[in-house]
């Protein structure tokens, strides 16, 4: 369907309402991937193929008349429905999203569009509930009007950033996008069906290992040292049993596959390289906060904090234990940074004498507040615990993250150190469980917990949230070369190739200039150049909204060393023919004679072709004179020095450019 969209762009206005509909319409949004397929289309839309503001108002006009198609079922056939198909068969979809309104009022309307559980129900059973017609159509169109955009969005991100490769390589990138779109949707799917009736098999085989065990005259006392005597019967403890046998296999195998240099480490690489591409200062502040939470002083004093708790409450057995929990992460996590040499990644400022393998803010957080949502939630009922542990693995996800968008740790680190610490909070559950333990009250344990996570990250936010901002900006070498040198080189010294956020080597880098920026910029904009805007909101919008025809620049900046351009210019000559766009970029060279700067850099064509906006140093056809030479002849000003060598393509040359003395 996409393809056939790509080859028939006036029909992506009103196959994007009719998926917004079908999204929108009570019963039929939960069987069609209308998300899934909105985001493919938004995907088309970054690629320059479909229209953005036609194709967005269809589906926030189909997203509006869904709910509202739904809403008027609901509320013509309320007596009826529950005794409809499907909902005979299935009543809980009904309950559930009935239930839902009745919590949460108008607002509903508004929640449910994102919420996708009860999406699909609720105008249905704001039908059925009488809902006023003018608050529910206040809720439905400005949901509607966000609710679509959400969906395209990402999409439109993800087109634009294809637009950096070539264009076979931007197809398959694609295909491959919406490939694992579909994919994620089926997973979703299944989830839905088939996921829940594993899980349920899953725990009857755990139940019957576990009662096989009881009755066996071998196993019998194992079972009896494991059983907890809250509920004897349940097999809650061998399936932690089994989650330790599970961590310990996982991270016997990372640890193996990094010690030597195995596969994931070429992961951990193209983790790093990409995640470092994305590296913005207010980012970097958010993921500094996050990893707080994470930070073995932050962990520490939360430990001191719940044990002082235990202690008060009189629960002296959960203290004995949440220490040990405490003791053996804190332990493991020491013996194994000094065990494994494993270097941290490179290019930031920190420096510490310990080594990367294992994570020690993932690993502490994981063993320390897993097991403290163990406790809270061991007296809790089944449907409830995941009130606190949804919360809990969510948080370790980010600590992780921000770990690695740091650049403190690879992915290995943090996959290792989740493992540790699940295994450490699995066996503390399993030996603290094994005898009964009295009740006690959860809201006031939840009020110290968060008051002594507040109170931490507060003291670290103040103390040290500075120097962690310049531990972890990127560093860069600078390595050191003579004008001379530079000028007579009959081969490249610096670079050649600028490699893509992929990994990939996407261009030839072959300007170099040597002097003042806006001695060249000023030369140049009196031949005709234009300095492209720097890349703010209003800007982001003016190309994201641009007719392809007219769309030249990609909205992500090409990319060298993990920066942006220094400068960007473009020439056209008319309408009709492609653009010449010029790049250069820091090349963090040092002259040992000069303190002048050297930049590198690229010209070339900004050519459509199939449909993509790429970049040529001359067109398929050899019939354009290559970049460089039209470069050449605005250069008059300028001192200019071309080399030809073998590596470089058949049009393809590489110019030095220094200041002459008058200029």
């Amino acid at each position: 369907m996409t393809a056939w969209l790509y080859a028939h762009p006036h029909w992506a206005g009103l196959f994007a309402f009719l998926v917004a509909f079908g999204e929108s319409l009570a019963i039929v949004g939960a069987v069609i991937p209308g998300s899934v397929t909105l985001t493919a289309i938004g995907v088309l839309i970054g690629m320059g193929v479909l229209p953005l503001y036609e194709t967005m108002a269809w589906a926030i006009a189909g997203a509006i008349l869904g709910d509202g198609v739904s809403y008027w079922v609901g509320r013509a056939y309320n007596d009826r429905i529950p005794n409809m198909w499907p909902f005979t068969k299935y009543p809980g979809w009904l309950d559930r999203g009935v239930n839902f309104f009745q919590r949460h009022g108008v607002k509903s309307i508004f929640i449910g569009r994102f919420f996708g559980p009860v999406r699909a129900i609720l105008p249905l059973a704001a039908g059925m509930m009488r809902m006023p017609v003018g608050k529910f159509i206040i809720a439905d169109i400005f949901s509607g009007i966000l609710w679509a955009p959400a969906y395209l969005f990402p999409g439109i991100l993800l087109g634009n950033a294809s637009l950096e490769l070539a264009p076979e390589s931007a197809t398959r990138l694609v295909l491959y996008a919406l490939l694992g779109l579909f994919l994620i949707w089926l997973a979703i799917m299944i989830s839905k069906w088939i996921i829940v009736w594993h899980l349920q098999q899953i725990d009857f085989l755990l139940d019957r290992v576990w009662r096989w065990l009881r009755i066996k005259r071998a196993t019998r006392p194992l079972t009896i040292l494991l059983q907890d005597p809250l509920k004897p019967k349940h097999h809650g403890q061998f399936a932690a049993g089994v989650g330790i046998l599970l961590f310990t296999l996982f991270f016997l195998d990372i640890a193996s596959n990094v010690s030597i240099q195995g596969t994931i480490t070429k992961l951990d690489d193209s983790i790093w390289f990409f995640l470092r591409c994305f590296r913005d200062s207010t980012v970097q502040g958010f993921m500094i906060l996050i990893s707080f939470l994470g930070d073995k002083r932050a962990v520490g004093f939360f430990v001191i904090v719940i044990f002082g708790f235990f202690i008060y409450g009189k629960r002296t057995r959960m203290a004995a234990y949440w220490l040990l929990n405490a003791f053996l992460i804190y332990s493991s996590v020491w013996l194994l940074k000094h065990g494994f040499s494993i270097e941290r990644p490179p290019g930031i400022h920190a420096s510490t004498s310990l080594t990367s393998f294992p994570s020690g803010h993932t690993a502490l957080a994981t063993a320390i507040y897993g097991f403290f949502a163990a406790l809270m939630a061991h007296h809790m009922q089944s449907g409830k615990k995941r009130w606190f542990f949804i919360p809990y693995i969510a948080l370790v996800l980010l600590i992780a993250f921000s770990r690695m968008y740091l650049g403190a740790h690879w992915l290995s680190d943090v996959l290792a150190a989740m493992c540790l610490g699940g295994l450490v909070a699995c066996f503390t559950t399993i030996l603290y469980r094994r005898e009964l333990n009295p009740d006690y009250l959860i809201k006031p344990a939840l009020i110290t917990a968060a008051a002594a996570i507040t109170l931490s990250f507060s003291v670290l936010t103040y103390d040290d949230f500075t120097a962690q901002m310049y531990q972890f900006t990127l560093t860069q070498e600078n390595p050191t070369i003579s004008t001379k040198t530079w000028w007579t080189q009959q081969k490249p010294i610096l670079p050649t190739i600028r490699y893509n956020r992929f990994k990939q080597p996407t261009a030839l880098l072959n300007l170099q200039f040597r002097g003042s920026l806006k001695k060249l910029r000023d030369e140049l904009v009196k031949r005709g150049w234009q300095e492209a805007r720097p890349i703010d909101m209003f800007e982001f919008i003016r190309r994201l909204t641009a007719d392809k025809k007219h769309q030249t620049l990609p909205i992500l900046p090409h990319l060298y060393q993990f920066q942006a351009p220094a400068i960007v210019l473009t020439k056209s000559a008319n309408a009709n023919k492609p653009i010449l766009v010029l790049r250069l970029w820091p090349s963090h060279y040092l002259f040992t004679d000069s303190e002048s700067s050297l930049w590198i850099g690229r010209v070339t064509y900004r050519v459509l072709w199939q449909k993509h906006w790429t970049d040529y140093n001359v067109d398929k056809h050899g019939t354009l004179t290559p970049a460089w030479q039209k470069l050449y002849k605005d250069l008059s000003p300028f001192t200019l020095r071309v080399l030809a060598f073998p590596p470089f393509q058949k049009h393809e040359r590489l110019m030095l450019i220094r200041s002459k003395r008058n200029v």
